[in-house]
C-alpha cells in the first residue's frame, strides 16, 4: 500500500520499491492514523526537497499532474488493481497555497531571522489521499413495529464516528431523527458481505450503501401510505418518522412508519399484496480500480 502511494501527484514514469518486514509487538504503522501514506510523503517529499538539489517549488510545477492529463494512470498497482486518480488541479492547488502563504516573502523573512542566528525554515509538501476502495459494500436497513431503525452493515469502527455518519446517512434517507437509528456492524452472523473501513472508504461505500437501503425503506413506506391516505407518492414526505401530506396542515392524517411496520408485518392480515417487513438491502459498487484524489 505504502508503494503505491509512493508516486504521490507526481508523474512518475517508473520506480522500484523494496520493503523490510519487522515483527514487533508494537505497532508503528497501522489504521489509526498512519495507514503508509505518511511514511510514503515523507520519503517522496523529502528527496524532491533535497536530493534533486533543485528549486523546490519549481521542480513540483514541472512534476505534477496536470489537470488536462486526468483521469490518470500511475504505472503501479495497489490491492492488485491498478491506480487511477480520477481529478484534481494539483499545480492550481500548490499555486493558491503559494499565494495564501505569499511564499516569496516568507523566504525573505526566514533568511534575515537565519541571518540573526534564528534556526528557522518552512517545508512543502503535497500528497493525495485515497478514498472510497471498493468494489462494493452492503447495508440492511429495517424499520421495526416500534418505529425503531437498525442498520446491519459490514463495515467497521476504528473510533472515527462510523456509528453516528451511518445513523445520520440512514436519518437523511428515510426522514427519521438520527437518534432513532441503531448501527450494528461488525456482525458476521447478521450480514454476509463486509469489508471494513481501511482505505477511508466507510463514508464513500458503507455509506452509500446505507443510504441506498434507507431510500428503498422510505419508497416502499410512501407506496403503503399512499394506499391507505389515498394521496398520490409524490404529494407525501416522511418528516421525523411520520409519512405527512406536502405543504398540508398540522391536522392533517398522517401514518408514522411504526404503524406501517405493523401492518405490514409477516403475519399482519391486512398486509395485503405488499412484501412483509419494512425493509430493505442496499448495494453500492464503484469502479474496480481504486480512485484517488483530493492533493494535500
Amino acid at each position: 500500500m505504502t508503494a503505491g502511494m509512493l508516486p504521490g501527484p507526481y508523474k512518475v514514469p517508473a520506480f522500484r520499491a523494496r520493503g523490510h518486514f519487522r515483527l514487533t509487538n508494537k505497532t508503528p504503522a497501522a489504521t489509526y492514523r498512519a495507514p503508509g501514506r505518511y511514511e510514503s510523503t515523507f520519503v517522496r517529499e523529502r528527496m524532491m526537497a533535497q536530493r534533486l538539489e533543485l528549486d523546490p517549488i519549481e521542480v513540483r510545477r514541472i512534476n505534477l499532474i496536470a489537470s488536462k492529463d486526468m483521469p490518470f494512470e500511475q504505472p503501479v498497482e495497489t490491492l492488485g488493481e491498478k491506480l487511477i486518480y480520477d481529478s484534481g488541479d494539483y499545480v492550481g492547488l500548490l499555486e493558491k497555497a503559494l499565494k495564501a502563504l505569499d511564499w516569496d516573502k516568507l523566504q525573505d523573512d526566514l533568511r534575515r531571522r537565519r541571518a540573526d542566528g534564528e534556526a528557522v525554515g518552512a517545508g512543502m509538501a503535497m500528497f493525495v489521499e485515497k478514498s472510497g476502495l471498493g468494489p462494493a459494500d452492503n447495508a440492511r436497513v429495517t424499520v421495526d413495529t416500534s418505529g425503531a431503525v437498525e442498520v446491519v452493515t459490514g463495515g467497521a469502527s476504528l473510533g472515527q464516528g462510523f456509528e453516528t455518519a451511518m445513523a445520520q446517512i440512514c436519518a437523511d434517507g428515510l426522514g427519521v431523527d438520527y437518534k432513532a437509528v441503531k448501527v450494528i456492524h461488525g456482525r458476521t452472523d447478521l450480514i454476509a458481505h463486509g469489508i471494513g473501513a481501511h482505505s477511508s472508504r466507510a463514508s464513500v461505500m458503507t455509506g452509500s450503501a446505507t443510504y441506498i437501503a434507507a431510500t428503498k425503506v422510505r419508497e416502499k413506506a410512501l407506496r403503503f401510505a399512499s394506499e391507505r391516505m389515498q394521496t398520490p407518492v409524490s404529494d407525501l414526505d416522511i418528516v421525523a418518522g411520520n409519512v405527512v401530506r406536502k405543504d398540508g396542515p398540522a391536522s392533517s392524517p398522517s401514518m408514522s412508519l411504526a404503524d406501517i411496520a405493523r401492518t405490514i408485518a409477516p403475519t399482519s392480515r391486512t398486509r395485503g399484496d405488499h412484501e412483509p417487513g419494512l425493509s430493505a438491502e442496499g448495494w453500492f459498487r464503484c469502479s474496480p480500480s481504486p480512485r484517488l484524489h483530493s492533493a494535500r
